[in-house]
Parts: structure tokens; sequence; C-alpha cells
């Protein structure tokens, strides 16, 4: 199953909010040079020549009562009183849960009360950002507005929330175009087939066509239409209102009556596409596989869009038997040339041989099966740093799936001068989270000297 999580950026979010007293501080003494802020104050600064107004309200703001807490908004924009921030909550860029719990509180009496409350609104990746009705918990995927934020709490934060939001911000775009692909590649393979017609008529399905030199997604129900095109590098995701989707002219007859439903679209592609990209409103966003280019300060288009075309992959995947193809990497030249989400060379082989539990060995060579789509070449090799020192790794050596431990006899020559430098930087103690005392080291130090490897 694929989840709407996967595109939703909460992991920075989590951070901020677990530390809310750092963030808290850093907003006072670095943007607004006061010591405290009142409940519903809204206050004004400016950074990287934007402006910004900052507010500390209960999640009615985002008109919920549902939340116990009260929340940091920061929004794009000056704004002069609440009611204006009210009405402009779409300028939100970052807004989180404030989470002031000591750890005496959280350890006493209504210590498991409290654990549950935390589980739900800070720690846990399950709630959208978009279901503002509950927990309104955002960040912008706008880095111009984003980061410069994001640097001012790190005045206060010993992580670098910049770079932590970046890593996650670019897996979210992977995901999504990983989606884009397999949906493509389903309607590519299963299109005429029996199943796949039974897939079109179950409801309002996901389709993929290409036209006028664009790769399109359409998913069209009964309210809205999510629609998604591609040409050269560049997504572009449009969320429109089938029921208002007309535009008029000033006598108010609709000047563009084109049909937003999906088997309107497919008798009149080229119409619909020109009409999208041309006439139609400018997309909501537009983003490339490494950054946005184009986006509103609280846009959860991608989210939305995303959620419904993964659960359409899900039912082509159920109805028509489509496999995700999983991702062969024959020699160690391929892995280190791929895009595979590591910031480090040393990174790279630490999480792989050490504690990859998403990757396995076939054929003398590596497999994903869990992604395939969003891995690209490298346009340069990755930096060995020498600070990237917290792999976690399979922590105690101890899992059964750790590359390390399941070499097999038919490993491709290529990949054991990078799994003797893992060994070496593991037993030099370059990765201090990983243990390795006990009986798995034996038996890891006689499987390398058998393959010799070392």
């Amino acid at each position: 199953m694929i989840y709407g999580t996967d595109v939703a950026i909460y992991k920075t979010t989590n951070l901020i909010s677990k530390n809310s007293k750092k963030a808290i501080d850093a907003v006072l003494k670095h943007a607004l040079n006061i010591e405290t802020i009142e409940n519903n104050d809204i206050h004004n600064f400016k950074l990287d020549n934007n402006d910004y107004s900052v507010v500390i309200s209960k999640a009615d703001l985002f008109d919920t009562d549902q939340s116990p807490f009260n929340y940091l908004v920061i929004l794009e924009g000056t704004f002069k009183n609440y009611n204006e921030v009210k009405n402009n909550i779409s300028s939100t860029i970052l807004s989180f849960p404030l989470w002031l719990i000591t750890e005496e509180q959280l350890n006493g009496e209504e210590g498991e009360a409290l654990k549950v409350v935390k589980s739900l609104y800070v720690d846990q990746n399950q709630y959208s950002p978009r279901n503002s009705d509950y927990n309104p918990k955002v960040i912008s995927a706008n880095e111009a507005l984003v980061v410069p934020v994001l640097e001012l709490l790190n005045k206060e934060f010993e992580e670098d929330l910049v770079e932590f939001y970046l890593e996650e911000k670019s897996t979210a775009f992977n995901n999504f175009i990983f989606t884009l692909e397999h949906l493509k590649q389903a309607t590519i393979e299963k299109k005429g087939s029996r199943t796949f017609s039974k897939y079109k008529n179950a409801g309002y399905p996901a389709l993929y066509f290409e036209s006028s030199g664009y790769d399109c997604w359409i998913r069209s129900g009964d309210s809205y239409g999510f629609y998604v095109t591609h040409k050269e590098g560049v997504y572009s995701i449009w969320t429109i209102d089938i029921d208002n989707f007309y535009e008029y002219g000033e006598d108010g007859e609709p000047i563009n009556p084109v049909s937003l439903y999906w088997k309107d679209i497919q008798e009149n592609k080229e119409h619909f596409i020109k009409w999208l990209t041309e006439e139609h409103i400018a997309p909501e966003m537009t983003f490339t596989k490494d950054k946005s280019m184009k986006e509103t300060a609280l846009s959860q288009v991608m989210e939305d869009t995303y959620i419904q075309l993964s659960l359409e992959l899900t039912a082509i995947m159920q109805f028509c038997k489509y496999e995700i193809k999983e991702l062969f990497i024959p020699t160690a030249e391929e892995m280190i040339s791929f895009d595979l989400g590591f910031s480090s060379h040393k990174s790279l082989i630490g999480w792989l041989f050490l504690g990859s539990t998403s990757f396995s060995w076939k054929d003398g060579g590596l497999i994903n099966k869990d992604k395939t789509t969003p891995y690209q070449k490298l346009k340069n090799s990755l930096p060995y740093n020498e600070k990237d020192s917290d792999i976690e790794a399979a922590s105690e050596l101890s899992y059964s799936d750790a590359l390390i431990k399941s070499l097999p006899n038919n490993l491709d020559e290529s990949f054991k001068p990078y799994i003797k430098e893992a060994y070496e930087l593991l037993i030099s103690g370059q990765y201090p989270h990983v243990k390795t005392e006990g009986e798995d080291m034996n038996k890891i130090e006689k499987r390398l000297k058998r393959l010799s490897i070392i």
C-alpha cells in the first residue's frame, strides 16, 4: 500500500514541535527582540527581504477546536490583527503544535495520558496537514519562504533544520514522481486488457495519456478533478472544482466549455491539454525532481493529488495484477552512480551494507522492490563526509537482512572494495551507534574472509 504521508513533510515539523521552547526562543531573540509573546498578538519581522507575521494561537485559527494545543504560526506577509491573519490563513508557511511538557511531567502521574496526546499530535506522521480540522501542522514546499525561517530557528537548534527539510522534501517529490511513473507504465502495459476495462468501469479511475508533447495524468470525480502534466522535467499540478470550472465572460456566459470528466477528456485530449496549459489559470504548483518552482505559501495540492493517484495505483495493482518492478543494480559502478537518497559516500555504504532493510542481494547484485522510478543518475559523485557518523544501520547487526551478513557466493567483484570499506569504517568506530561486539561480528569477519574481501 502507498500512503499519502509519503509526500507530506512531517519529520521537520515533528522535530520543531518536540523542541518548541527552542523554536519560540529563536523567534523572540533573533526576529522580534522581545522577551515574551502573548496569545493572539500579531508580530511582524523581515528575513532575506521577505515579510513575515507570527502569532501563537489555538488551532481554531484554522477553523478547528479539536486540538488541545496552542500553535506557533508563521505566515508570509505583514498582518496587523488576528482577523487579518484568520482571513489569510492560506499564507501560512509554518505551523506546529507547541509541546511544552517537561520530562518530569511526561513521567509523572498523568504521563501515560500525555504520551498518548504527544503521539497523536506531535510524533506520528499519519495526520495530514491538509486535514486542518484535526491537526494543522504545516510546512510549505516553497523553499524561498521556508529556508530563511528554518535558518532563524537553527540559531537555537543543534540539528540543521534546513538540511533536514530539504532532504525530506526531495523524498516527497521522488515519491510523487514514482507514483506517476508507475501509473504511466501500468496504463501502457494493461491498456486494452479485460482487467483494465474493469478497473476503468469501477468508478473514477486515474488515467495516463500522452498528447501535444505532454505526459498527462487525470483523476476526475464528482466534485474535484486532479490533473498533472509533465514536460521536459517540469511537473505541474491543478486541482479544479468540476462544478465551477468554466471561465466566464462579461456577459456571464462560459467562454471555455471544456468537460473535465475523464471520458470526455479521452475523446478530446489535444483540446484539453491546450486549454489546461494555455487558456486556463496557471498551475497551483510546479516542481522538478529537485525543487519546487512555484507554490503558494500553504499549498497542499501535491499531497491531495498524490493521495488520489496513489490510491488509484493501488487499485490498478489489485484489479490488473500490476507489479511494481524492482530496481536491479548489477555492479558497484551503478550503485554509486544512482541517486539513492544518501547525502554522502560514507552514508551510502554504511546504510546499504550495514543496515538496509529495503535492499537485498539477487544474481550477485542489489535489488530494491520498494522503489524504482525516482532513482536517477547522479551528476557528481557523493562527497566523503568525515562528520557523517550518525549511521544507526542495523543497530546491533543482529538483523538477518543486513547486507553484510547475507553476502552471496556469486557477489559481483565490483562490490567487494565498498563492502570492505564499510567493514573497516565499522570496526574503526566511524559508526558509533552500531554495536560491534558479539558473535555477529565473528560471523561477518569469517564470511568476508571466505569471499576474499578482507
